[in-house]
């Protein structure tokens, strides 16, 4: 796979459009993420270039990435240029829909997991409200170390 992502034939800003040019090569760059095209790691063409392929101005590429960078989506390396970040990953305090190693072997990683700790203790007021117990019941406590990829 070529490590400099493509720009798709036939995308252009819509100078028509009452949507900003710049939310408009943002909707661009996330279709391509979300739809796979572009991965983790891929470095996106310069400013310099996207302004020239796409015609439109530094000032409205540079705000598409920065927006991106904030939400997570991109990430800057200083002399290096613009990559697709790495996913993020979020674990609510109770997975409901899948477990965790299920969604993240899903999305093509490796999980290995650690027992560092598992003692029987009495719940705390939180603990208690979210497992439906009453406080101070005795609940399994478990600390564990997951990894992805090798990586904690």
């Amino acid at each position: 796979m070529d490590n400099i992502v493509q720009i798709r034939d036939g995308f252009i800003i819509d100078k028509e459009s009452p949507i900003p040019y710049y939310h408009q090569l943002k909707i661009y760059i996330l279709g391509e993420i979300d739809a796979g095209k572009w991965v983790a790691q891929q470095k996106l063409p310069s400013e310099a270039e996207l302004c020239e392929l796409l015609h439109i101005s530094r000032t409205v590429v540079r705000q598409a990435i920065k927006e991106l960078q904030n939400e997570g989506y991109l990430a800057t390396e200083k002399g290096k240029g613009t990559f697709v970040a790495r996913p993020k990953i979020i674990e609510g305090f109770v997975q409901i829909l899948m477990g965790f190693q299920e969604d993240m072997e899903s999305r093509g990683f490796k999980v290995t997991t650690h027992i560092l700790k598992k003692e029987l203790t009495p719940a705390p007021r939180r603990v208690a409200e979210e497992l439906k117990v009453e406080v101070d019941s005795p609940v399994i406590l478990l600390s564990r170390l997951r990894k992805l990829n090798g990586e904690p």
